[in-house]
């Protein structure tokens, strides 16, 4: 059950305190912001597992286009567009 909603676009959630972060999303009140794309997060700790996409190298690269992944699988998955398979 969620019993607690969202007055400005009707989401729901389990408790008061999830519904209070949402509020963030239609304020833009979010106080932590990554100074290199500009998202806002709630939480501090949020903020910092964000800044991580921005340091993790790409490893895996695709010998046909040069686009590279930090997942092999992520690689895996797109030479299928290469292949068709």
């Amino acid at each position: 059950e969620k019993p607690y909603e969202c007055m400005q676009c009707g989401k729901t959630f389990t408790s008061g305190h999830c519904a209070r972060r949402h509020l963030g999303t239609h304020s833009g009140a979010w106080p932590y912001k990554c100074e290199v794309c500009g998202k806002a997060y709630p939480y501090v700790y949020s903020l910092r597992n964000h800044k991580k996409s921005h340091n993790e190298e790409k490893l895996y690269e695709c010998k046909q286009c040069g686009k590279a992944f930090k997942y092999i699988s992520s690689l895996r998955n797109h030479e299928t567009t290469h292949t068709g398979e």
